[in-house]
């Protein structure tokens, strides 16, 4: 009797062993599958990051060759990244900020087709970026903020443009220092001085002559220098209240942040 007891129990102890073993694989297969779904859900992310990242640096490079002519197209980040493999923060963050310095410096100024047919977006509501209007700027984290932004683009309702007395669409210029402006000028010269009586230009008043001078109410019906003409090639000249090359409007827009 005694060793059917212990044989009786042994069996019971061996069933006990084999239910746990058995539990043990269904809680590793369990494991498993947990860990498979938290590998796809990791190589989603990463692949989303990646996409992400691609689909800035093409934004980012295409807005740099098409507004400033920069040659980022390929530009190299310090980290890149393989199908399959885990996106650490830091690095997809360090890849960012090396795009960001390579963008348009704060204080960079650029041209906006704003009103190009179609529908330009409005620039983005973070505050990147402001049109150079001659407000007082209110962009928390500028460094710019409560100054005032150069009135390039002449609005009416900003400061004066730099170096004016009025408000002014301007052009810009290239110098060792930035933000002085100035009037338009015409390059100082001398004109040939005709008369009827002579049928032509008069030795002394005409030619390199730069010390001989004749007021044009002396003799008018003998010396006048009359309204600009055409020369018989290149049309009729244009003219109007400032000196200005043949141009296409923009709106000047500037960084601030």
């Amino acid at each position: 009797m005694g060793s059917n007891f212990l044989y009786t129990e042994q069996k019971d102890v061996n069933r006990a062993i084999a239910e746990l073993r058995s539990e043990l694989a269904a809680q590793n297969m369990r494991i498993a599958h947990q860990n498979e779904l938290l590998a796809e859900l990791q190589l989603s992310r990463t692949q989303k990051t990646l996409r992400l990242m691609r689909t800035k640096k093409r934004l980012i490079a295409a807005t740099l060759f098409c507004f400033v002519g920069i040659p980022l197209l390929h530009a190299a980040v310090p980290h890149t990244f393989t199908a399959g493999t885990a996106a650490v923060a830091a690095d997809v963050n360090a890849n960012f900020t090396k795009l960001d310095n390579s963008l348009v410096p704060i204080g960079g100024i650029i041209a906006w087709h704003k009103s190009m047919t179609g529908g330009t977006p409005s620039l983005p509501a973070t505050g990147e970026w402001v049109e150079c209007n001659g407000q007082t700027l209110g962009t928390v984290g500028s460094a710019y903020d409560g100054q005032v932004i150069p009135n390039l683009n002449g609005a009416a309702g900003g400061a004066d443009s730099p170096g004016q007395s009025a408000k002014v669409a301007m052009f810009l210029r290239g110098g060792v220092t930035s933000g002085t402006g100035q009037q338009d000028a015409f390059q100082g010269h001398h004109h040939v001085l005709n008369s009827r009586a002579y049928g032509g230009a008069i030795a002394g008043y005409g030619g390199n002559s730069s010390t001989t001078t004749q007021t044009a109410d002396s003799d008018p019906s003998y010396f006048n220098v009359g309204d600009p003409k055409s020369d018989g090639t290149n049309g009729t000249p244009r003219t109007s209240s400032e000196t200005r090359p043949v141009n296409m409007s923009v709106v000047w827009i500037m960084r601030v942040k």
